[in-house]
């Protein structure tokens, strides 16, 4: 198998690519900002959940509206086998969370 050859998979807003050393997920999550964002990791998943709530108001001559806007997301991502998920990096700019997980040492691909 060609070792440099990397498998990709998308879901409607995430990208996941495995390469030799480590599997890197890409999460696109508009409208949320960094602190909305909890992601939990085990050893054969990951959950991101963000919760956001604003308000807003219009005020015009005689009143005042008030309103909320609620947003959620919520996906659980698996992890492939042989990854380490006790060091999983991640960072969020612009919508896009982008997360890191180096494979485990013995978890290389050989030819059997």
């Amino acid at each position: 198998m060609n070792k440099n050859k990397k498998i990709t998979w998308f879901w409607e807003d995430a990208e996941n690519q495995h390469k030799e050393n480590e599997v890197n997920i890409s999460v696109r999550i508009p409208g949320f900002r960094k602190e909305d964002i909890e992601m939990v990791a085990s050893e054969d998943q990951i959950v991101i959940k963000a919760e956001s709530k604003k308000e807003m108001t219009d005020r015009k001559e005689g009143y005042e509206k008030v309103g909320y806007v609620e947003s959620e997301f919520y996906r659980t991502i698996p992890l492939p086998i042989g990854v380490d998920s006790e060091n999983i990096k991640a960072k969020f700019e612009n919508g896009l969370l982008k997360i890191m997980i180096p494979r485990k040492n013995n978890s290389k691909e050989r030819t059997v």
